[in-house]
């Protein structure tokens, strides 16, 4: 705002119609928890953006329709924040809208609502379509140009962005903002009480890119752009509507840990584990690597040919659903399995049922978590004691996540005030990992580790990934500022709407 490249939001701020405020998440940081606690006032069941379940052996990856289908199913009580005639427009839940678009758990669904579109919630009657085409070629020049430009100055921390990946951000910042801006206007005009809307063009890019680089604020750029044009529609709009934009997490910066120590995660771990045990990682399906599977998803709510080719595009076979959970490639279940979700990551022992106690895990497996405490990509390590206390165990010892610290210095320091605040929240959670890891912090930069090969991460603590923030109309007071959990925003946008 300060530089110029949010006029719009710059414009409501400045004014004093609009007023910002942060909120804090609490863990983890991710799409799917926050959207769960704002849409629906509970996140209990979304520990991560992946995550495995043990009772069934089946991998969950939010980003996967047939997997929020499943998380929607878990957290929907029918009273959702937008049950109430709302619209749920490019999310991953739906708030229980009857009428949701290019929304993740529900684009293979049938529904009786249906308003008579074929391909409900993609040919929109306000896009320009070729003008849409010409400017998706042109991100995707865009971007081979730029991440060019990345490697050719020697920018670092950098990730490799190749054709496949300029494709996506090509449907993600600029098809799918166009569309689903199209698609609020359209609710606007029809006149719904509440729409929710997820433009996830700049996240997607910052990931890839860094928060902070030209790209992102391009991307941070377009958005602003479409907010205006929603304002701008708001003018003839059936009924009054106002404005409140949030981030449902923030980002932080860092190379990963693949790039720093030269192999992954779950290599480290199959490396301290002696014997024929086999370690899977849980897949590399990134946040908003999903752009293609909504497009196709609401195309096969068509007839004809349309839902037969859709089902082929969207169709990513998971050898980890319930009774196959086997490696990629084999039926036999794999022994250890590691979830990243950016700078956290769940480690689960799958051939025995419930969470793994410390000693157990240092019984079955000798030396395991001394290896990973040691680790210099591995800022702490969580693990359950037999009396059940969740203990925080670093190189400088070791704390229960309740109370004050014994160690000097305290093994949480790094990740910042409230870090155990965030893990006690954390630790209530279903289908935890029995050890749960956090990428390790450099407390000058404030870049993290992230077990993901992504530049830009969120998931866990450290840097601006728990720091989003929340912009509302400058006359509406907060129960409490900041607000506490995606459930304390959930509630909050509840006593607005009354």
């Amino acid at each position: 705002m300060r530089a110029g490249h949010v006029p719009v939001i710059g414009r409501l701020i400045r004014t004093g119609r609009s007023a910002l405020h942060s909120w804090q998440p609490l863990l983890p940081p991710t799409t799917p928890a926050s959207q769960a606690g704002i849409l629906h006032g509970r996140a209990d069941v979304v520990p991560g953006f992946r995550w495995y379940e043990k009772e069934t052996g089946r991998l969950m990856v939010a980003n996967h329709p047939e997997d929020a289908a499943e998380i929607l199913k878990r957290i929907s009580d029918g009273d959702g924040l937008l049950a109430d005639d709302g619209a749920s427009i490019g999310n991953l839940v739906s708030g229980d809208a009857p009428r949701s678009y290019l929304t993740m758990a529900t684009v293979g669904r049938k529904e009786a609502s249906d308003d008579g579109r074929k391909l409900r919630g993609f040919f929109v009657g306000t896009v320009n379509y070729v003008r849409l085409f010409v400017l998706t070629l042109g991100e995707m020049a865009k971007e081979l140009y730029q991440a060019e430009r990345q490697r050719s100055r020697g920018i670092s921390p950098r990730m490799h962005r190749g054709l496949v990946y300029a494709l996506e951000r090509a449907v993600t910042n600029v098809a799918l903002r166009t569309v689903s801006t199209s698609l609020v206007i359209e609710e606007m005009y029809r006149g719904a009480p509440v729409i929710y809307v997820d433009y996830t063009g700049y996240d997607a890019v910052a990931h890839h890119c860094g928060p902070q680089r030209q790209e992102a604020i391009d991307a941070l750029e377009g958005i602003d752009r479409s907010i205006g044009s929603l304002l701008k529609a708001a003018r003839h709009a059936a009924r009054h509507y106002d404005l409140v934009a949030l981030s449902d997490h923030g980002q932080s910066l860092g190379a990963t840990f693949r790039q720093i120590y030269g192999q992954s995660l779950e290599a480290v771990v199959a490396g301290l584990i002696a014997g024929e045990a086999t370690v899977i990682g849980g897949g590399d399906s990134q946040e908003h690597s999903g752009g293609g599977r909504r497009v196709a998803g609401e195309l096969g709510r068509g007839s004809g040919l349309a839902p037969f080719v859709a089902r082929r595009l969207s169709s990513r076979p998971n050898p980890m659903r319930s009774g196959s959970a086997g490696a990629p490639g084999s039926s036999v279940k794999p022994d250890v399995v590691v979830c990243s979700s950016g700078s956290l990551a769940h480690v689960y022992f799958t051939q025995l049922a419930g969470r793994m106690t410390r000693e157990a895990i240092e019984q079955r497996y000798p030396g395991l978590i001394a290896g990973l405490v040691r680790h210099p990509g591995i800022g702490a390590v969580l693990a359950i004691g037999e009396d059940g206390r969740t203990l925080v165990i670093g190189e400088s010892g070791e704390r229960s996540i309740h109370g004050t610290s014994g160690a000097a210095p305290d093994p949480l320091a790094q990740f910042g005030e409230g870090a155990s605040v965030a893990l006690a929240s954390l630790d209530e959670l279903a289908h935890l990992g029995d050890l749960i890891l956090l990428g390790r912090v450099n407390p000058e930069s404030g870049e993290v580790v992230g077990f993901e090969d992504l530049v830009g991460s969120h998931g866990g603590l450290g840097g601006w990934q728990t720091q989003p923030f929340l912009i509302c109309p400058a006359s509406w007071s907060l129960a409490a500022d900041p607000l506490v959990g995606a459930s304390a925003v959930h509630r909050q946008l509840r006593d607005w709407l009354v």
